[in-house]
């Protein structure tokens, strides 16, 4: 018994090893959700394989795709981050300058003084 104990391990540890690397990698996920859409079909497609195939290409086309998209969500984010700071730190400036009462809105101060300047 001992020695087919032996001889199960090192099937069990490559098998465990291989499922680590495909679910590192995505494989898994890519897997599960493609067959999840097959699940999900209504009308079952003829050529199972070839829906599966098909949302492969797809889920890898989408990724990339999703990649540079959230790459410029990044970097917008970013930009949004400043153009606040720069805000905040022009409000303060202009605090200084023409301060106003807490119940007055600043960007109606600022349109009436663009009326009083056009006058």
């Amino acid at each position: 018994m001992s020695s087919i104990t032996g001889v199960c391990r090192p099937i069990d540890s490559k098998r465990e090893e291989f499922r680590k690397y495909l679910e590192s990698s995505g494989v898994m996920d890519a897997m599960t959700n493609a067959l999840v859409m097959l699940y999900e079909e209504t009308d079952k497609p003829s050529d199972a394989l070839g829906y599966v195939i098909k949302q492969l290409c797809m889920d890898r086309a989408e990724h990339a795709e999703l990649e540079m998209l959230k790459q410029g969500v990044e970097s917008l984010t970013i930009k949004v981050q400043t153009l606040e700071e720069q805000k905040s730190n022009l409000k303060q400036r202009l605090e200084i300058y023409e301060p106003w009462d807490e119940d007055e809105v600043p960007e109606k101060k600022a349109s009436e003084n663009n009326e009083v300047s056009t006058s």
